[in-house]
């Protein structure tokens, strides 16, 4: 991978925070199982960063992307607003969403220009494709209770 070590050290760095503000949400709400499945998608990309794989840059701006518009929704929720994310959030959960939002934006911002190695259409797809399996695990670790109970 080619990514200059400012980047790389920004995304792997972002990455390493997020899984761990969200393994934090995790032990704050009793959900800490469901959150260490939703983190998966990040552990993989942080594992690819570590191999300097060129998929690392696509990979982050899917994932921190997915991980903004959450945040977004639960921001509107917190705001009156209904929106997909419901229930009761904590100080120390809302402060961990700014916390979430603003890595997101940082590595959005880290990751928006692909590698100079890697095409836009291919750092697009990739990152499309990452946030597709972020959104996937995010279904599942939802709403996989119901999909059991039929």
């Amino acid at each position: 991978m080619n990514l200059g070590i400012n980047q790389r050290h920004v995304t792997l760095s972002c990455l390493t925070a997020l899984l761990v503000c969200l393994l934090a949400v995790g032990v704050e709400s009793k959900t800490f199982l469901r959150h260490v499945f939703q983190v998966l998608p990040i552990v993989l990309v942080t594992v690819l960063g570590l191999y300097r794989s060129r998929w690392t840059g696509s990979g982050a701006l899917g994932l921190f992307a997915c991980w903004a518009f959450f945040m977004l929704l639960i921001w509107l929720y917190l705001a009156g607003i209904q929106t997909f994310f419901t229930g009761n959030f904590t100080a120390f959960e809302i402060v961990l969403t700014v916390v979430i939002g603003m890595l997101s934006i940082l590595g959005i911002a880290a990751n928006v220009r692909p590698e100079p190695h890697v095409r836009l259409p291919v750092h697009l797809t990739g990152a499309v494709a990452f946030a597709l399996l972020q959104l996937v695990v995010m279904w599942l670790s939802l709403f996989s209770h119901r999909i059991a109970s039929f």
